[in-house]
């Protein structure tokens, strides 16, 4: 059987590229076609606990061809040799039943057609198992008519089958027990149902069998719509993530980055990249209503607290302040005075010495690239304390309480030279 041995050559070959680069089965399962979920390398200028997104790049990329090949990798020799066992012992109880070419054909659209299931759901699953199920579906139905498949395939065979199948439904609750290792369940199912009407189709006897196998087979069109939607699933706030960070122009980097974010605003990555696109574009007021948002939605970021910091610091004028306080009041609405009072902003505009400086001139997928000494500019001290909130005041005044002008640096003082007793000091 010509499926048995591509899936006992593809192990072959992993095993021996792994021994052969001294690299893992995941690298090597993926340079031979398999889909694997990716993680970018840190970006420069980001801290290590920053959750940056994955996903299955490679099919991103439009290598969908990835999908049905997986189904012929295996993720150890024991699920292998489960898989062709099973495999090659269901295989010699349909395949005489049906012609080779329909017999190929389940086997290539079974493992397509439940592979691909199981990728959309969010899975990068390898084995077989998909096809033998379609396979044992297949032959629940021929064994209706070939009372011989009936001796094989006893009722209690096909109860502890069943059984088998719904088992893994239990232990996908306790990853513990396959320490992490999934059981692709959907797959599975999908596969007893694809292989049901394939049996269906080939063995009950209908007024119009050949409309029938050209209705079932012509169903097939159907998998190319999903393929090329697994290519490009724009619904994908890591896909859009993906397609922003690997854009050559920085506006389509932001229209990437902030459809992630409204795809899922709980993920404070995205946000982070949006919010450092739109600064380096330019856009500042945007980028600060961005990492606000950023911030209403992942009230613990850290991160976030920081980049506020700094693009408040470097707005420039107090006619941009102004602006930037209406959308602080329009973000956080009746919250703002206590996340005013968490950012301390009036601390930021009031430091004197050097200001923070972020860099301008970097690449649109990089980060911010701040370095050591500007994220400690950003780190305010704690013994300093904003004055009590006047409730008498205006709203824009009890919250904000804006200088009108910097106080000038005394023209006497220059502070960054050596002698002086200020150089280097961020007061």
């Amino acid at each position: 059987m010509l499926c048995v041995f591509l899936c006992l050559g593809l192990s072959i070959a992993v095993e021996a590229y792994v021994r052969r680069e001294q690299t893992t089965e995941h690298h090597a399962r993926r340079e031979l076609m398999a889909v694997e979920g990716l993680t970018y390398p840190q970006p420069r200028g980001m801290k290590s606990d920053v959750n940056i997104p994955s996903g299955p790049f490679d099919v991103w990329e439009g290598e969908w061809w990835r999908i049905p090949i997986s189904a012929f990798h295996h993720g150890s020799w024991w699920h292998l040799a489960m898989n062709i066992t099973s495999l090659w012992f269901l295989g010699a109880l349909l395949e005489p039943r049906c012609s080779r070419l329909s017999y190929f054909f389940l086997l290539l659209g079974s493992a397509t057609f439940t592979m691909l299931l199981q990728y959309l759901n969010g899975d990068y699953a390898v084995g077989i198992s998909g096809t033998i199920c379609a396979q044992l579906g297949a032959l629940l139905v021929f064994r209706r008519r070939y009372p011989e498949l009936q001796e094989v395939l006893s009722p209690p065979f096909i109860v502890v089958t069943m059984i088998m199948l719904a088992s893994g439904l239990v232990i996908n609750q306790f990853p513990e027990v396959m320490q992490g290792v999934g059981i692709a369940n959907l797959a599975h199912f999908s596969g007893l149902g694809y292989g049901w009407l394939f049996g269906s189709v080939y063995s009950v006897p209908y007024v119009f069998p050949k409309l029938m196998r050209m209705l079932f087979w012509g169903m097939h069109i159907f998998i190319w719509p999903a393929l090329n939607y697994s290519v490009a699933p724009i619904f994908n706030a890591d896909y859009q993530w993906y397609r922003g960070f690997e854009a050559n122009d920085l506006e389509e980097s932001i229209r990437h980055y902030q459809t992630a974010a409204n795809l899922d605003p709980f993920q404070s990555v995205y946000w982070d990249f949006l919010t450092q696109a739109q600064y380096q574009a330019g856009h500042r007021l945007a980028a600060w209503e961005s990492c606000l948002n950023g911030l209403r939605h992942n009230r613990m970021d850290q991160r976030g607290v920081r980049l506020s910091r700094l693009i408040w610091a470097n707005l420039g004028n107090r006619k941009m302040r102004l602006e930037a306080l209406t959308i602080f009041e329009k973000v956080f609405g009746d919250e703002a005075i206590d996340w005013n009072l968490r950012l301390k902003l009036k601390q930021v505009i009031s430091m004197r010495g050097r200001l923070v400086v972020v860099p301008s001139q970097s690449p649109s997928n990089a980060n911010l690239l701040l370095t050591p000494s500007q994220r400690q500019l950003t780190l305010l001290p704690g013994s300093e304390t904003l004055p009590p909130r006047n409730d008498q005041l205006s709203p824009r005044n009890r919250i904000w309480n804006l200088p009108q002008n910097p106080s000038p640096k005394p023209p006497s003082i220059d502070i960054d030279a050596p002698s002086s007793a200020l150089e280097g000091v961020v007061i």
